[in-house]
């Protein structure tokens, strides 16, 4: 599947809330092969995109040239086969409001660009989270 060139802006309401949301349902089902390019993820009550392999398996999902504003960041769990290698060009922009004393009284807000373009191999703990379920003694 290849997304690209959309936004996905104000999604709220049921949780998770997200942009997109890659997570199947049951062991049975799969997500792979997936590319989002080029698209804008504004505002979203939850994460811009959520990955989740809890229940079945994701693999081979590419985001590159991304921009996104609001909330949470990407967010990666329990998928082991999408690589933080495969999170590239991402740019998030955050808005930082002026204090309101001094000569920054009345300054408008401002955008702050952060930009991320490690494409490397390897893990990128600002993207990925692994929740392992623990068993509890009785």
């Amino acid at each position: 599947m290849l997304v690209t060139d959309s936004d996905f802006k104000n999604t709220h309401g049921t949780r998770p809330s997200e942009g997109i949301d890659l997570e199947p349902d049951n062991e049975s089902q799969k997500i792979t092969n997936v590319r989002i390019q080029n698209s804008k993820f504004l505002d979203n009550a939850g994460p811009w995109i959520e990955i989740a392999g809890k229940k079945g398996a994701v693999a081979k999902v590419e985001l590159a040239r991304n921009v996104f504003r609001g909330n949470l960041p990407i967010l990666v769990e329990n998928a082991p086969a999408v690589l933080a290698s495969a999170i590239c060009a991402i740019r998030q922009v955050a808005s930082e409001t002026a204090r309101s004393e001094g000569p920054y009284a009345f300054a408008d807000p401002v955008d702050v660009v952060i930009q991320q373009n490690d494409c490397q191999d390897g893990s990128d703990m600002r993207f990925e989270v692994n929740r392992q379920s623990r068993k509890r003694n009785k």
